[in-house]
């Protein structure tokens, strides 16, 4: 299963700007006071890791509704699918994650401890249509768009209190994505 190394997110919502390095931390826990932005920061990341081509966006998801900054959600994810990390895929994209949590873009060798990694961004300009690539920061290699099929392959899941939609034979609800993921198991 995929982890989530470090989330940036500008201009979605209540949150204007947002930089956050969780590292290899198996557990996280938001605490604030209501309307703080925590169900934000969940949404973010569903957002950007949405098995779904049309993921929708409003004016009103831009911060302080300003349309003219985009919506940039950014995901660095180690432990990500084999498939995905092919040189037919996003294998020439990838990064590494030393022991020491720095991040590489230019690499010659990989040493002991290092972690393949795929950056994930999710941008929305004006006209509200969200376009995912996978970027790094080598500057001589344009992004690379990721499409739906592929995201779907990090099965990821928002669990919320609209419990009805939980057990939901779909796409994007937890019951088809764990079903889906023992019987390819």
């Amino acid at each position: 299963m995929a982890k989530i190394h470090s989330l940036r997110i500008n201009n979605y919502r209540c949150i204007e700007e947002f930089d956050q390095v969780f590292n290899n931390q198996s557990f996280v826990c938001l605490i604030g006071r209501g309307d703080s932005g925590k169900s934000t920061l969940l949404q973010a990341i569903a957002a950007v890791l949405s098995p779904s081509w049309n993921y929708p966006f409003y004016d009103t998801d831009f911060y302080n509704g300003d349309t003219g900054n985009s919506i940039v959600i950014e995901v660095s994810l180690y432990d990500v699918p084999s498939d995905l990390l092919k040189e037919s895929k996003f294998g020439l994209y990838k990064r590494i994650l030393r022991a020491d949590n720095q991040i590489i873009d230019y690499f010659t060798d990989e040493r002991d401890g290092d972690k393949d990694l795929l950056t994930i961004r999710l941008a929305v300009q004006g006209d509200l249509e969200p376009k995912w690539h996978v970027v790094n920061g080598r500057e001589s290699q344009e992004d690379i768009e990721i499409r739906a099929n592929d995201r779907a392959k990090l099965n990821t899941f928002i669990v919320s209190d609209y419990i009805d939609r939980h057990f939901s034979w779909g796409k994007g609800s937890p019951l088809y994505s764990l079903l889906k993921r023992d019987g390819e198991e």
